[in-house]
């Protein structure tokens, strides 16, 4: 294991408080084998966990103030996960700091994305004990901003009415609203037309089979001018 000196400067905070860095990269398998030491990192874990899902949420609800909860909350999702989490500690090269039990250290390999996960949330809730909300949102926010982007990219990508709301947002944040101008043919089959009208006033129409269907239409329509 390294200094705690070396990986303060590896994650850019100094603690006021170093025995909890040293209990956010405890394992309790470390523990379990040396009694006499300090708190392992699960209840840093817990509180971790808390804090990031509190300072990504607040990112996105700042940055998309027009976004609807369901596409905030699959962005949240995409961004606060074990393999994400586990990501982000390889990134700080927080593996080789760990203190793991002598069965859970297999030659010098890599801990498992579990573990990698767990020790980032639980460095996460060390930062907020030792310096309060403003250290660990500047912390988290740091390293969960590009991700948020790309996140955002990503749902733009799945379908072109949600390309067209991603893009509305970037530019007025404000979303495109969609208006069934027309419903006909039989009830078995019927046809629709919507329209969409963009932020600027623009309008733009589609047809399909269903409801949904002319939207993704209109949507590819207003795409093409953008």
């Amino acid at each position: 294991m390294n200094d705690l000196s070396s990986l303060e400067r590896a994650i850019s905070y100094h603690f006021r408080q170093p025995h909890v860095l040293l209990s956010a990269i405890t394992h309790p398998s470390f523990t379990n084998e040396v009694p006499d030491t300090v708190e392992h990192n699960e209840r840093l874990e817990f509180l971790g966990d808390a804090v990031i899902g509190a300072v990504v949420s607040l990112m996105l609800y700042e940055q998309y103030p027009a976004m609807r909860e369901g596409d905030l909350t699959r962005m949240k999702s995409a961004l606060v996960n074990e393999a994400a989490l586990a990501e982000q500690a390889r990134r700080l090269g927080l593996g080789p700091f760990l203190r793991l039990g002598r069965g859970v250290v297999n030659g010098g390999s890599e801990p498992p994305p579990s573990m990698l996960c767990g020790a980032f949330e639980a460095l996460v809730g060390a930062i907020f004990l030792d310096g309060g909300f403003d250290a660990a949102r500047a912390f988290v926010s740091e390293r969960f901003g590009a991700g948020i982007a790309s996140a955002a990219q990503d749902l733009a990508c799945l379908d072109p009415k949600s390309a067209l709301q991603m893009a509305c947002l970037k530019q007025s944040r404000t979303l495109p609203v969609y208006t069934v101008v027309r419903m006909d043919g039989p009830s078995h089959s019927p046809h629709f037309v919507v329209e969409v009208q963009l932020p600027d006033g623009s309008t733009f129409t589609g047809e399909g089979r269903s409801k949904k269907e002319a939207e993704q239409s209109a949507a590819s329509e207003a795409l093409k001018t953008l």
